[in-house]
């Protein structure tokens, strides 16, 4: 270790940084090295290397401790289940002898830490080497992650001004990223998980700013979906199964037996009592996106079907156009 460098005649410090003096103080065991006359330091820590450097400011000496992010990470370590998110985003509480910031580059992928210098300690760097691991770990399998993430992230933002720059990245990524795979198509995507259409989702964000970002309307998801017309079916002839063709999705109600939102209902081989237990549940349905719709949901009724007169009537006070045939 390089302990007796010295710095460049040209430069002017205002004094030793932290991290230097906790060198000869603290053995925090690192490697000095410049460049262009800057004096930095390197750490290897759990697997990882870290860099500090020191700048002045004006509010005074700040310094960075950056670890650069590694392209891809074993499969054993991309857990993203809420649970993991959860896990790392309320482990960071334990770091509570840090007051600066955690921050994300995507440019140069890589994550920053930042305090005042004045304040720092060799357990302080401990705890900061720590925190940039946990990230480092998880942060890499959140590009592009799910919306549903958003309830869990958006909270510790709030809470915790250490993590807040990091995360409100994470949110903008969400942002771009379900903007542009999502929101040309949003009125055809459909999640198969709540049987729900995606809708665009509105993050608030200090001093009255907001994000938009799109996703399931009942769960936020917004990596898995089906697109297309969502066809509830009414067939005791077909399997209870989702069903996918160019431009639509028919989905067979023995399968659900409760309202979901659909576009249009194919009526096949029931009787009259199937179809008004049907018609029953969705008139009870008090959904307040589906239930102004109903009345302009075409419902298509087999030729072969033999419904009485009375379910058609029943069909039609409950959905707008009854076709037979």
């Amino acid at each position: 270790m390089s302990q007796n460098m010295t710095l460049n005649q040209n430069q002017k410090p205002t004094g030793p940084s932290s991290w230097e003096k906790v060198v000869v103080r603290d053995r925090l065991e690192l490697n000095l090295y410049q460049i262009q006359g800057k004096l930095y330091a390197g750490k290897a820590y759990r697997g990882h290397i870290f860099h500090l450097s020191s700048d002045n400011r004006f509010e005074g000496r700040y310094t960075q401790v950056t670890l650069s992010l590694p392209p891809s990470i074993p499969p054993s370590r991309t857990d993203t289940s809420l649970s993991n998110i959860a896990a790392l985003l309320y482990r960071s509480q334990k770091y509570r002898l840090l007051t600066g910031r955690l921050k994300i580059d995507e440019q140069k992928s890589r994550l920053i830490y930042e305090q005042p210098d004045r304040e720092l300690t060799a357990k302080h760097y401990e705890h900061i080497f720590d925190l940039l691991v946990d990230w480092a770990d998880t942060v890499p399998t959140l590009s592009p992650f799910s919306g549903e993430q958003v309830m869990i992230m958006k909270p510790v933002a709030e809470a915790n001004k250490m993590l807040r720059p990091a995360v409100r990245q994470l949110l903008k990524r969400l942002a771009h990223d379900t903007k542009t795979r999502l929101a040309d198509r949003l009125d055809r995507l459909w999640c198969p998980r709540c049987r729900a259409r995606f809708v665009a989702h509105q993050v608030d964000l200090s001093a009255g700013s907001a994000l938009t970002y799109y996703g399931c309307r009942s769960c936020l998801q917004s990596k898995d979906f089906l697109v297309g017309q969502i066809i509830v079916v009414l067939d005791n002839h077909q399997e209870p199964t989702i069903s996918k063709t160019i431009g639509k999705v028919r989905v067979n109600w023995a399968m659900i037996k409760q309202p979901f939102d659909f576009d249009a209902i194919e009526i096949g081989q029931v009787d009259d009592e199937a179809v008004e237990r049907f018609a029953m549940q969705i008139g009870n349905d008090t959904d307040p996106l589906r239930r102004p719709r109903y009345k302009r949901l075409p419902c298509y009724i087999s030729p072969d079907n033999r419904l009485s007169a009375n379910s058609v009537r029943i069909l039609q006070h409950i959905f707008g156009e009854v076709v037979r045939g």
